[in-house]
């Protein structure tokens, strides 16, 4: 039986995980997170091997992934560029912010929002931007934890408000 089988079989418990690979500020960071999100109500569910997602009202809000042949965390947080992510990144120290502009998502086609928004952000004019993009963060640092953090709030109000654009997903052999 493959690792995915036994974990679809078993749903292991993220804290187990955790303690069981991850070591030393990983470990901590990574625990501190799931108990932010359980006390947003938001239990991670298991998605995949070592993956699990936090979800709102049923939309996505993240995912922890766990290496276990490396030891390493990844953080991924979902959002979508508007005004109210602007007015959140315009608050962050400069590492955040250049993160965020080095790593804009571009629209490939993937939902019925192609092709995508423009905006400016950070003072930057982008193009055809992901309407929702997913920032994903190795090993975050207590900065980034708490911009996440401030993210997953940010991503369940926009959930709470109805924000979210519709997103239907669009399969490759059908994309242009």
């Amino acid at each position: 039986m493959s690792g995915y089988q036994e974990q679809k079989a078993d749903k292991p418990n993220i804290e187990d995980v955790i303690q069981a690979v991850l070591k030393d500020d990983r470990k901590q960071a990574a625990l501190d997170f799931v108990a932010f999100a359980k006390s947003l109500k938001m239990k991670p569910q298991w998605a995949s091997t070592n993956s699990w997602a936090f979800s709102y009202k049923s939309k996505r809000v993240g995912y922890i992934k766990i290496n276990e042949s490396t030891g390493d965390w990844e953080l991924w947080s979902y959002a979508q560029y508007d005004e109210y992510f602007q007015e959140l990144v315009v608050k962050e120290n400069d590492d955040i912010k250049d993160f965020i502009i080095n790593n804009v998502l571009y629209c490939f086609h993937c939902s019925a929002c192609t092709p995508g928004k423009d905006m400016v952000l950070l003072g930057k004019d982008l193009k055809n931007i992901c309407a929702t993009p997913i920032f994903r963060i190795k090993n975050p640092s207590a900065a980034f934890c708490d911009f996440a953090k401030s993210l997953m709030n940010l991503r369940r109000e926009a959930i709470e408000n109805n924000r979210v654009p519709k997103v239907t997903y669009i399969a490759m052999k059908n994309r242009k």
